[in-house]
């Protein structure tokens, strides 16, 4: 976003890559175009020391090339977040935490404290605002409804890193199905293939879907596309209804769309 807004950008990362939960051709290719936007890496380096300037900070950094220095007019510390409970004084209670000081629930959320849930990023899972719709969800179907719902299954549901543009991701990645042994076949499309980019003006980007050979199961999606955001959502929801590549492949979309790419993704199943 600064990037965007003309600022010169550094990122400074311990990891030999970036964006690792993502198949990794496509964290190469948004990598190269963060490069082309402005903005300068720094893998496997670690950031030692920060002194204050008249006009901004000077970082000392280690790298594998040595320590350099940085004259910025501000550092950005993305390293995370640890659950907001000091105040909460759990200590006083039985009701547990984690290494991270994360309030350990149940499958449905119940702390060790009867009657008491914990819902939202504090559990220590997925931190997503949607999943904490989801939490809420679990609790009311358990204190209100039949008591079916919990976290073991809970709904598909993906992700999205917000670049320029976006990266989207449902299910496994390749890495991920190799590991468990699970066959697969691989869709792979450019975005730029896709009419709607070109309307949008901006054809950067991949399509990659994973489906089971046999019966045509969407096993896993990467979007690094205009709308993915948008676009994923649907295959989320065909992968929940167990729906085939072919549902995805056929079905007619409004023009022009970034949803018209399912048409052309899953037609060379």
């Amino acid at each position: 976003m600064y990037a965007q807004f003309g600022s010169h950008v550094t990122i400074i990362d311990k990891s030999s890559k970036i964006l690792g939960h993502f198949e990794p051709e496509i964290a190469e290719q948004a990598k190269n175009d963060l490069e082309e936007d402005g903005v300068s890496f720094l893998l496997e380096s670690n950031l030692t020391g920060v002194n204050d300037t008249l006009n901004g900070v000077t970082l000392t950094i280690s790298t594998p090339k040595g320590i350099k220095n940085i004259q910025a007019d501000g550092l950005l510390v993305a390293t995370g977040r640890k659950a907001n409970v000091t105040d909460l004084h759990l200590e006083r209670t039985s009701i547990k935490t984690g290494s991270h000081g994360e309030i350990l629930v149940n499958d449905i959320l119940e702390t060790d404290a009867k009657d008491v849930y914990a819902l939202g990023d504090v559990t220590g899972g997925p931190q997503f605002t949607y999943i904490s719709l989801d939490d809420w969800r679990i609790m009311a179907n358990h204190l209100y409804g039949d008591k079916t719902r919990s976290r073991l299954n809970r709904p598909v549901f993906a992700n999205t890193i917000f670049l320029n543009p976006a990266i989207s991701s449902v299910g496994k990645t390749e890495a991920q199905l190799n590991e468990a042994g699970v066959d697969y076949k691989v869709l792979k499309m450019p975005a730029a293939s896709v009419p709607k980019t070109q309307v949008i003006g901006n054809p950067r980007g991949n399509y990659k879907a994973l489906i089971d050979p046999q019966t045509h199961q969407i096993l896993g999606t990467t979007i690094y596309a205009e709308e993915s955001f948008e676009t994923i959502n649907i295959i989320s929801l065909a992968m929940q209804n167990h729906l085939s590549a072919e549902t995805l492949r056929d079905q007619i979309y409004t023009h022009p769309t970034m949803t018209e790419a399912l048409n052309d993704l899953f037609d060379q199943i």
